[in-house]
């Protein structure tokens, strides 16, 4: 006997087909938007990472170093040229941009780079900071700062004597005060100290090449490609004790770069590294 099944209705089929339609753009829709999820994720945590400038330092044996070291003996050639080469190496980057990329022929606040152009780093203007030395056959090294570079960040400037920081030091108020004259305030300032009362007790002053400050007609950084010359502040460390570690910290000054440090070493809007010039020992004949 055979048995005939009735047809399903049409209206089953039809049904059975929006419902599976219905999911498969649901799944579509879930999809997507875990795609779109993960990307806004990764934009957010890059620009969190890199939302404000850091400050950098060479020499150094280290891409991102927490502390640097800088231990040399005058009377040890060996230990005084290891850090004059790494300054070298680190400069070289600027003799190779000087002369491939597009660098305007002058700069300064009168006269702003072009659309596009980079200003010139003129590395023999850095007095006793300049090469061949760098002031490591003397009593006085130097090292040399630079900010990280962010894509079209606009400093806010400490460009007038009202209203600064009351932790700010006394003579950057005083330079400060003389660039306003000048119609040359709007600068990142930097300030250099020993860390504690023993170190600022180990060093007699710190002098800044070419000046004090990263001047305004470096922002914001609008070139791609890598085409952009950072501007360097040379610090020259005037005699630090010998024989001791002086520990020393770099700060940068601007009204949205924020100042953070803690007990565990990490550190914000500034730098901090060790100098040390071990004694000579003369044996008596």
């Amino acid at each position: 006997m055979t048995v005939i099944l009735p047809n399903k209705p049409k209206s089953i089929k039809v049904h059975r087909g929006v419902y599976c339609l219905f999911h498969l753009i649901l799944a579509l829709f879930f999809i997507i938007c875990i795609i779109e999820l993960r990307s806004n994720v990764v934009e957010i945590t890059s620009t969190f990472k890199k939302v404000f400038p850091e400050l950098e330092i060479q020499p150094s044996i280290s891409e991102s170093p927490k502390t640097v070291l800088i231990r040399y003996d005058e009377g040890d050639v060996t230990t005084v040229d290891r850090w004059i080469g790494l300054i070298d190496n680190f400069l070289d980057e600027y003799r190779t941009k000087s002369e491939t990329r597009n660098v305007a022929t002058l700069c300064d606040f009168k006269h702003p780079p072009k659309k596009g152009q980079s200003c010139p780093i003129d590395l023999d203007n850095f007095g006793p900071c300049s090469p061949p030395f760098y002031g490591y056959y003397s009593f006085s090294p130097c090292v040399f700062l630079r900010l990280s570079e962010i894509y079209n960040w606009i400093p806010e400037y400490y460009n007038t004597t009202d209203r600064l920081p009351p932790s700010m030091p006394i003579d950057l108020i005083r330079e400060i005060k003389l660039s306003n004259n000048k119609n040359e305030s709007n600068q990142i300032w930097i300030s250099c100290a020993g860390e504690h009362d023993v170190d600022k007790e180990s060093i007699e002053a710190f002098n800044y090449y070419p000046e004090r400050g990263f001047p305004s007609y470096y922002f914001p950084r609008a070139h791609r490609n890598n085409r952009f010359l950072s501007p360097l502040i040379a610090v020259e460390i005037v005699n630090p004790k010998p024989g001791y570690i002086v520990s020393i910290e770099c700060r940068i000054w601007s009204k949205n770069l924020p100042y953070k440090r803690n007990n565990s070493g990490e550190r914000q809007g500034s730098i901090r590294f060790g100098i040390m010039r071990d004694e000579l020992v003369y044996e008596e004949g």
